[in-house]
């Protein structure tokens, strides 16, 4: 039976049924039907084609088998963005929302300044969608800030700074 395949296929999970077919065009009499041939979920399974047809005046066609592989998909997801912290906090510390985890937690942020560091998505359907590491800055203030300057920083407010520093310096004026 010449001109007739039945090849492997792989497919990237998207919740619809999966199934593999022979190519080519069968002789005429000679039907196929297949066995464990279809697919939804990320996995893999055997298929086999079986073969029938007038075997009283034409040789048995001996079955095929391939393999159809469903992979797992990646999932959607909005990374983590405005993470701050102190210096000397570890990571385990910074809070992340669901299904985020960090892949180094004991990890102790030292220094000032943008830090980038890897976050883990792991999401509630893992049979069918892959974990995921992604990147992420972390913004690390230096220890010791008062609560004001920290939250004058993670707002960005340059303004309201040179303000109180005004403020901060008209006061010691008034005192000399």
């Amino acid at each position: 039976m010449s001109g007739i395949s039945f090849a492997d296929a792989t497919y990237t999970y998207d919740g619809s049924e999966k199934t593999l077919v022979v190519t080519g065009t069968l002789p005429a009499g000679v039907t196929v039907s297949y066995t464990t041939n279809t697919l939804t979920n990320a996995g893999s399974i055997k298929v086999t084609a079986t073969f029938t047809g007038d075997t009283n005046n034409y040789n048995e066609i001996a079955d095929m088998t391939a393999t159809l592989t469903i992979e797992k998909a990646v999932p959607s997801y909005t990374v983590p963005e405005g993470l701050t912290a102190t210096a000397g906090q570890a990571l385990d510390e910074i809070e992340l929302p669901d299904g985020w985890s960090w892949a180094e937690g004991s990890l102790t942020l030292n220094e000032g300044g943008e830090c980038t560091v890897t976050a883990i998505y792991t999401p509630e359907d893992t049979d069918n969608y892959q974990t995921v590491a992604v990147e992420i800055t972390v913004n690390v203030l230096p220890a010791g800030l008062p609560v004001w300057a920290v939250v004058l920083i993670v707002l960005g407010c340059a303004a309201v700074v040179a303000v109180v520093i005004v403020l901060i310096v008209r006061g010691k004026k008034k005192q000399a």
